[in-house]
């Protein structure tokens, strides 16, 4: 019979994740998971909305180097930079939002002669439904991870090793739900 060991009263318990741990298992976590809070801090994964929303003056630039890369397809934002009111060119550097869904970008750039602020999207889109438009990038994407036999996760990795903004679930789920139809209608089509 084997013997079991009897909790001291007074002994504490460690758990983590629901699942009941040693005290040193448990200590080793809690520095792990202290040193990811700084690295997430140091390389700005969590204030990335705050830094780009934030601008000292209206001539001073955003500073996009701490960012990380984007994904842009140089056609599409080639004949998007110019202001839609005065038709001058637009620059990079006067930058003042940009709205990130999944690994495509909206970028709101100020122009210098009128001061309109103009969208500039970073990828073109295609029409899913009535009033829902969809990135080309990130169609392509997903359909790549599912093709691979992977998911979310494994992208956001990728991404993540890239130092590229990773995909949101909600967005990465109904580009997946777009692609999916597509490959059942084709695997149908295969078997007839």
């Amino acid at each position: 019979m084997p013997k079991v060991k009897k909790e001291k009263p007074d002994e504490k318990k460690y758990f983590w994740k629901g699942k009941r741990v040693s005290d040193k298992i448990y200590k080793v976590r809690e520095k792990q998971k202290e040193i990811g809070k700084k690295l997430r801090d140091k390389y700005g994964i969590r204030n990335a909305a705050h830094n780009l929303n934030t601008r000292e003056s209206s001539n001073s630039d955003v500073d996009l180097t701490d960012e990380g890369r984007r994904i842009v397809r140089l056609n599409t934002l080639g004949k998007k930079l110019f202001c839609k009111k005065c038709k001058s060119v637009l620059s990079l550097c006067d930058i003042i939002q940009e709205k990130k869904i999944g690994i495509s970008s909206i970028f709101y750039i100020t122009c210098r002669g009128c001061d309109q602020t103009n969208e500039v999207y970073s990828d073109k889109t295609h029409q899913v439904s009535k009033n829902k438009m969809h990135f080309d990038t990130n169609t392509k994407i997903v359909m790549g991870v599912l093709n691979a036999g992977m998911g979310h996760s494994h992208l956001n990795k990728i991404l993540a090793a890239l130092n590229i903004p990773q995909m949101n679930w909600k967005i990465y789920k109904s580009y997946e739900t777009e692609v999916g139809k597509v490959i059942e209608d084709m695997t149908h089509q295969s078997c007839e």
